[in-house]
């Protein structure tokens, strides 16, 4: 080996070899100029050792500094890290190191968590898939896994854990690197509360929910929506939707993408039985700055029968006989319909620009009424208005407060009729009771009159038959006597006697007057059968044969409603 391939130790044990043979040639001066070569070839060596030795233990500390540098930062790191780290002993599966955030997230302190190994802060449950990971580790395999831990008071959280194996000093050990999930994995639990409701919600209101790339792909639809139209994926909008292999005219998705910002567009919805609705197309970036569009299709249906509704009302009103009129807050006109141009004359720009007081003979009284429907709500009574002509006449007002869903007064709302005409028949109708009460009065007069002369005639009537009563009592009766005592036969003598007691007797008006309408004859015979003359009787004494005397019985039963009855006609003509 080369004097200069020595190593320091070698040289410095020459040197002092050295020394000692100087001593020992001190004294021998033909050796001087050798020793003196020697030390000063070996004092040049030495030299350059001591500069190399110097460089050595400058690079030695350097390197040192840079160690220590290095652990102090890798220990900060370690313990500053937000996320749990744990080394574990590959065979023994107790743990080696645990830095201060996986202490915090367990609940021990760093000398207990030291005490612990793997099976100690896993669930029993889940520790044969925790085994078989940490194995995987062990043979290299990078695991990234979600598991249930255990803390020290026995509560259960979830953890992110990414771990790997790893050789430090010859033992082999597994580090993992622990996050708490227990947070993110509420999140996503009520985010997925909040999609089902909103899914839910979509479906119950008819609202489908979209997504549409920049090329008319379909990117998402919400499921209840999905359940209409089938699968989506593959397929243009146009396509699923309409049925159509173009783009749609006016299309709102072409629109919001060109300009950026939302467009709001009508549609129907042939496979939905013409369902309409109505598109809210919102423009939007995902992470990569491609641009797509959320389409938010609300159901329109209700919305366009309450249009319709309110455009038959609309069209009502305008064309109403009466009149329409809306206010704001302060009376000023705001809405009219046609019949208030032809009641009052005016122009509807004229009436528009128009208070509601102008209209009235007394404007006064018109601000008055403006004021109690916005403090009562409503009001209702006869009003003087005034048209263009300056001709007044007499209306019929309603006017009521119209507020929004909020309660908000939106104006007042005046229905009014022109009942000029219903005032004059009012004004006849009047003049016409007067007069029927005059003329009721007067027939009352009238008929207490009447009254009082039937009563007069009734007391003359009864009168007459009392006279008639003791006249034929006093005068005839004793001539009939005297012919029954001269012989003449009884049934005549008794029809005689018959016939004179119904002169005082009511048989006579009872058999002339009502519906009978018997003749002359056929009362005569009346009279006769009622005194129990028979048919052969009444035929010898009138001098008819009996044919004609049984025709005229039948008419008589005819009259007096006794056909097809078996009523005796003599019994009956006996009871009147």
């Amino acid at each position: 080996m080369a004097q200069t391939d020595k190593t320091k130790e070698e040289l410095i044990e020459e040197v002092k070899l050295l020394q000692k043979r100087v001593a020992g040639l001190i004294k021998d001066e033909s050796g001087r100029k050798e020793l003196d070569d020697k030390v000063i070839r070996h004092s040049v060596e030495l030299a350059r050792l001591n500069v190399d030795l110097r460089e050595e233990i400058t690079e030695r500390k350097k390197a040192q500094e840079e160690l220590r540098e290095s652990e102090e930062r890798y220990r900060m790191l370690f313990a500053g890290a937000a996320e749990g780290i744990l080394m574990a002993d590959a065979k023994t599966r107790q743990f080696r190191y645990a830095n201060p955030a996986i202490c915090r997230m367990f609940g021990y302190a760093e000398e207990e968590m030291l005490r612990l190994g793997l099976a100690d802060i896993h669930p029993k449950e889940s520790l044969g898939r925790v085994q078989a990971d940490f194995e995987a580790q062990l043979r290299g395999e990078m695991i990234s896994t979600e598991l249930p831990c255990l803390r020290k008071d026995g509560t259960i959280f979830y953890a992110s854990i990414s771990a790997a194996g790893i050789v430090l000093g010859g033992p082999k050990f597994n580090v993992g690197f622990f996050t708490d999930i227990t947070e993110r994995r509420k999140a996503e639990a009520e985010t997925k509360a909040l999609k089902k409701q909103m899914e839910f919600v979509l479906g119950a209101t008819k609202t489908g929910l979209d997504i549409i790339d920049s090329g008319f792909n379909m990117v998402y639809i919400d499921p209840e929506w999905q359940k209409a139209y089938g699968e989506y994926e593959g397929k243009k909008c146009y396509k699923y939707f309409m049925g159509s292999n173009t783009a749609c005219p006016n299309c709102g998705v072409a629109k919001a993408l060109k300009t950026k910002k939302p467009v709001v567009s009508e549609e129907i919805l042939a496979k939905e039985g013409n369902r309409p609705i109505q598109v809210i197309t919102i423009p939007f970036q995902d992470e990569k700055g491609n641009w797509l569009v959320a389409e938010v299709n609300v159901d329109i249906t209700e919305r366009k029968k309450a249009e319709e509704r309110l455009l038959i009302f609309s069209e009502a009103i305008a064309g109403a006989s009466d009149c329409f009129m809306l206010t704001d807050g302060r009376g000023n006109i705001t809405y009219i319909n046609e019949s208030v141009c032809k009641t009052f004359g005016y122009a509807p720009e004229e009436l528009l620009k128009m208070n509601i007081s102008k209209l009235d003979v007394d404007p006064a009284f018109a601000k008055k009424i403006v004021q109690e429907v916005r403090a009562k709500g409503k009001w209702s009574g006869e009003v003087a208005n005034i048209r263009k002509n300056g001709e007044e006449f007499t209306s019929s007002l309603s006017a009521f407060n119209i507020k929004d869903e909020k309660g908000n007064l939106k104006g007042t709302m005046g229905i009014l009729r022109d009942i000029t005409e219903r005032k004059k028949a009012e004004e006849s109708l009047k003049e016409s009771e007067k007069k029927l009460r005059e003329d009721k009065l007067l027939l009352e007069q009238k008929n207490l009159a009447l009254k009082e002369l039937v009563e007069h005639m009734e007391r003359v009537k009864n009168k007459t038959k009392e006279d008639i009563a003791i006249n034929a009592e006093e005068f005839i009766f004793p001539i009939v006597k005297k012919l029954k005592m001269k012989g003449a036969p009884p049934k005549y003598i008794k029809l005689l006697e018959d016939n004179l007691k119904q002169l005082v007797s009511s048989f006579g008006r009872q058999i002339t007057q009502g519906s009978s309408r018997l003749s002359p004859r056929e009362i005569e015979i009346c009279g006769m059968i009622k005194g129990g003359l028979s048919s052969k009787d009444v035929s010898e004494l009138l001098n008819i044969s009996c044919q004609t005397t049984e025709k005229h019985r039948k008419n008589i039963r005819k009259k007096l409603g006794l056909s097809n009855k078996k009523s005796n006609l003599a019994a009956y003509l006996q009871k009147l």
